[in-house]
């Protein structure tokens, strides 16, 4: 129950400092959403489980969604190579993109090499169309 409160304590320090930072225009709101994400009892048990062979489930989708932004580059590249072997389900594909936009072109070509299915380049399709348009409208404002 300390422990708890102590926790609750840290996070609502965190989530201050974030107010004011984002009155300077600094937005770590998803610092803190991460904090209390990793906080949870549930969360921390499945990083202690979590594998390659385990990554299956809304669960650990959850907790790659979390940790993705946090990754290094081999780590991401890493990931990216179990999605290509088939180790991973390409689903995984849709948290990573917005961190390996670069590797577009080898998803494009994994789905040549039938490492990957048709559902890929559809949805990389419509990702990118999005990506295009918010680029647009920020040309424009």
């Amino acid at each position: 129950m300390e422990n708890e409160k102590q926790a609750n304590e840290k996070i609502s320090a965190l989530e201050r400092i974030a107010g004011k930072l984002l009155a300077q225009g600094v937005d770590i709101s998803s610092i803190v959403a991460l904090s209390k994400y990793l906080d949870d009892a549930g969360t921390a048990e499945l990083i202690r489980g979590a594998s390659f062979d385990s990554l299956e489930g809304q669960a650990e989708y959850e907790l790659m969604e979390h940790l993705m932004p946090l990754l290094d580059e081999k780590s991401k590249t890493a990931l990216f190579g179990k999605v290509i072997e088939g180790e991973l389900d390409w689903h995984y594909l849709k948290i990573m993109m917005p961190y390996i936009t670069y590797l577009g072109t080898q998803i494009e070509a994994a789905y040549v090499d039938g490492a990957l299915p048709r559902e890929v380049t559809e949805w990389l399709h419509e990702a990118n169309a999005e990506a295009w348009k918010r680029w647009y409208e920020d040309i424009e404002n």
